[in-house]
């Protein structure tokens, strides 16, 4: 048998933009990143899937448009 630790963030949404930095909570999905930020002139480095949560891509697990240009 298998077991696994499932931790489930969605309820940190929380969501801060101050100057040119926005800060956000670990269950904020891409796409509500890319509107918070783009209110405010900013961009997201983040995948094409909006409901994929910045947790995961903070660890790696993203590929997007603005990859090339300002991504690792």
């Amino acid at each position: 048998m298998k077991t696994a630790l499932v931790i489930d963030v969605g309820g940190l949404k929380k969501i801060t933009v101050e100057d040119d930095v926005t800060t956000v909570g670990g269950g904020v999905t891409s796409l509500e990143a890319m509107d918070a930020a783009g209110a405010t002139g900013q961009a997201v480095v983040a995948g094409t899937v909006g409901s994929v949560g910045l947790t995961g891509l903070t660890i790696g697990g993203s590929y997007g448009p603005q990859l090339g240009n300002r991504g690792a």
